[in-house]
């Protein structure tokens, strides 16, 4: 019977551990939305710089949190949730067109998946219409997953962010690395994978 219940303190402590670490990247984005609701009340002292380090500071805590599940439908309407995909990592990218660096990403992406030697899925989500980037769909199509039209979804996840912004999920779906902005690198985000 003692064990019995040990085993059942065990596997209650366990749910209890995981529904912290999955409430952990929703309390962030309350605290985002809380942020962005006080910073259009402001009439003075809302500088870009404010508005960056805010959104560092909600990443760096991202740090080890769940990612939120969610199901979604793909360009093709292919139904996908991030944190389903049976691979090492999970690379989750919020992205945008008319952005070099966003776009030059897509090929990070392509070569990490050549040079490491664990799976990764690619997901990338971008706020444009399908038609507006089918030319970047149909060149890097086989090897990413796209997701247009996704204002919500972006808005909902991001942390403030702008983009491009990555993150990277490990096996458990938890947030491995959370990066924003044009100071990104490849070397950088290899690091992870190492």
């Amino acid at each position: 019977m003692k064990n019995i219940i040990t085993i059942l303190l065990t596997i209650n402590s366990l749910s209890f551990f995981g529904q912290i670490q999955s409430d952990c990247f929703n309390e962030l984005k309350l605290e985002t939305d809380e942020f962005f609701a006080s910073m259009k009340k402001a009439t003075v002292g809302l500088t870009v710089e404010n508005l960056l380090s805010a959104s560092k500071d909600r990443q760096e805590r991202s740090i080890g949190c769940s990612y939120p599940s969610s199901q979604i439908s793909t360009f093709d309407t292919l139904e996908i949730n991030p944190t389903k995909f049976n691979t090492d990592y999970v690379i989750i990218n919020f992205n945008r067109n008319k952005c070099d660096i966003c776009t030059g990403e897509l090929d990070w992406f392509i070569k990490l998946k050549k040079q490491t030697k664990k799976t990764i899925t690619v997901v990338v989500f971008f706020k444009d219409k399908t038609n507006d980037i089918i030319e970047i769909i149909n060149k890097y199509k086989s090897d990413i997953y796209f997701v247009t039209d996704a204002q919500e979804y972006i808005k909902n996840h991001s942390l403030g962010a702008g983009k491009p912004l990555n993150y990277v999920l490990d096996k458990n779906k938890k947030i491995l690395y959370a990066k924003s902005g044009t100071g990104q690198t490849y070397e950088g985000l290899i690091e992870v994978f190492k």
